[in-house]
């Protein structure tokens, strides 16, 4: 896969709470948030564009049409917060908790989500270009008909993940584990597994594996 371009940061960008950043067009532009709660406002069509969140939480919030742009999260909280239809271009989320986020209809490019707890999140139906999950616990995720393009999942556990109608050619799964996993047979050609993933596929297609 291609390499996964990170955002495009300034060094020591300043403290401000979300309110105080947010402008009069809806944009909060190359400032950091740190430990804060966001409930004060509202969160409709915001673009984050160069911003730094630390120990942030974002907790059953719902964003509308909202735009992440060179935005690093760290030590952040997206539980059960939907981002519906958002964007988000060169983003990296590290060592956050999204346990059932919803990110269906999303647009992602050059993303990076890292050591990050995501069981239960919701990207169906999304579009995702150059990204690396690497370390995320993804069990009983949902990523239904999503388009992929040059996605690794990097030691990754994708127990009872869902790509059913979900084009997996190139798509590396080689170090990420799981008992169970739903695919559509027909869109799994050309995705990337080790041997033992491999025959676990087979046997999921009823097929019976005879030793010489």
């Amino acid at each position: 896969m291609k390499s996964v371009d990170p955002p495009k940061l300034e060094v020591d960008l300043p403290p401000q709470l979300l309110k105080d950043a947010l402008d009069e067009d809806r944009f909060v532009v190359k400032c950091s948030i740190r430990d804060e709660q966001l409930t004060e406002v509202s969160h409709e069509r915001i673009v984050f564009d160069q911003v730094l969140f630390e120990g942030v939480s974002f907790e059953e919030l719902s964003f509308d049409r909202v735009e992440f742009v060179d935005c690093r999260f760290t030590r952040c909280d997206f539980s059960n917060t939907d981002f519906g239809d958002a964007i988000f271009r060169r983003v990296e989320i590290m060592n956050s908790k999204m346990v059932g986020s919803n990110f269906s209809e999303c647009h992602m490019k050059d993303v990076r989500i890292e050591d990050c707890l995501a069981n239960y999140a919701n990207f169906n139906f999304s579009t995702i270009q150059s990204a690396l999950f690497k370390e995320v616990a993804f069990k009983n995720a949902d990523f239904y008909e999503v388009k992929m393009k040059d996605i690794k999942y990097d030691h990754c556990n994708l127990d009872e993940g869902n790509f059913a109608e979900t084009e997996l050619n190139g798509i590396d799964f080689s170090t990420s584990t799981y008992e169970n996993i739903t695919f559509t047979v027909e869109k799994l050609k050309g995705s990337i597994v080790s041997e033992q993933q491999a025959l676990r596929i087979v046997q999921s297609l009823g097929l019976i594996i005879k030793e010489e």
